[in-house]
C-alpha cells in the first residue's frame, strides 16, 4: 500500500485491457479512493485486481472497492477479496466494498468465516468511512 499525502487533488485513472472482461476506473475524490470494478472478476483479472488496489490504496485515505457492475466472480475473485482485506489491516487502511448480485450469490455458497467490510452503497461506505467516529466498522457479512 503506498503513501500519499492528504492534499491530493480529485482525479480520476482509467484503465483497461482489450483482452480482459474486467475495466478498472478510479476516482480520487478529496475524502477518499473509490475503485469501480466493470465485467468479470475471474483468474488472471482477479490478481489484476489485487495488484491494482495495492497500487492506489493509502492509509491516509479510505479505500471503496465498488464492485457493483462485476458480473461474473468466481473464487479466485473472493480469495482475492481476502486478501485485499488482510492488506488493508495490516497497511491501517479503512475500506469498505459495495457489492453485486453475481459476488452475494458466490457469497452465498461460501463456507467461510471470514467476515468482508460490506456497504449497501458507495454513498454510504463514503459517509461511514469519512466520518469523524474512529471506532465506526462497515457491515461484515460472510
Amino acid at each position: 500500500m503506498s503513501s500519499t499525502s492528504k492534499h491530493v487533488v480529485a482525479q480520476n485513472r482509467h484503465t483497461e485491457n482489450d483482452h480482459s472482461g474486467m475495466s478498472l476506473h478510479t476516482h480520487f475524490q478529496p475524502g477518499a479512493t473509490i475503485v469501480q470494478v466493470r465485467g468479470a472478476v475471474e483468474g488472471y483479472d482477479a490478481r489484476r485486481l489485487s495488484d491494482y488496489v495495492s497500487e492506489v490504496a493509502s492509509s491516509s485515505r479510505p479505500l471503496i472497492l465498488d464492485l457493483r457492475r462485476v458480473d461474473f466472480f468466481t473464487g479466485e475473485g473472493f480469495r482475492t477479496l481476502i486478501g485485499i482485506a488482510e492488506r488493508c489491516r495490516l497497511s491501517g487502511v479503512r475500506w469498505a466494498l459495495v457489492s453485486s448480485d453475481a459476488i452475494d450469490r458466490l457469497l452465498r455458497t461460501i463456507d467461510s468465516s471470514y467476515r468482508l467490510p460490506i456497504a449497501p452503497s458507495v454513498e454510504e461506505a463514503l459517509q461511514q468511512l469519512t466520518s469523524a467516529d474512529p471506532a465506526w466498522s462497515p457491515p461484515h457479512r460472510v
